[in-house]
């Protein structure tokens, strides 16, 4: 093996190592976040972050917790979950249909149908 190629190996395991340091920092914040329980508890669908998405049944809006981490929106989103599961996965609120993904980090919403 060359110097260049040790060098470039040496790099390649110093970007694995720091890939994996912040994959575990980021793992422990959500869970000092999950203890912490949500704080807002009467949620507001407009402090979330949305994002457009197209379905099965045509058009909606998508909100993931990786989307809505940072505060206050965290405290929103964690509001908002617990409603959610607290109804079986879906309610309506907010002139909203609301419903949450299996994978419990996805929210979907559409305007209310009247």
């Amino acid at each position: 093996m060359t110097g260049v190629e040790e060098e470039l190996e040496k790099m390649v395991y110093a970007l694995a190592d720091y890939a994996n340091a912040l994959e575990s920092a980021s793992q422990t914040l959500r869970d000092h976040l999950q203890e912490l329980g949500p704080r807002v508890k009467d949620y507001d669908l407009g402090q979330l972050r949305w994002e457009e998405r197209e379905g099965s049944s045509g058009p909606y809006q998508a909100a993931t917790e990786r989307g809505n981490l940072e505060p206050p929106r965290y405290g929103h989103w964690q509001a908002l979950v617990k409603d959610l599961r607290d109804h079986d996965g879906k309610l309506t609120k907010q002139g909203y249909f609301l419903w949450l993904f299996q994978d419990e980090k996805t929210v979907g919403r559409k305007k209310q149908r009247y």
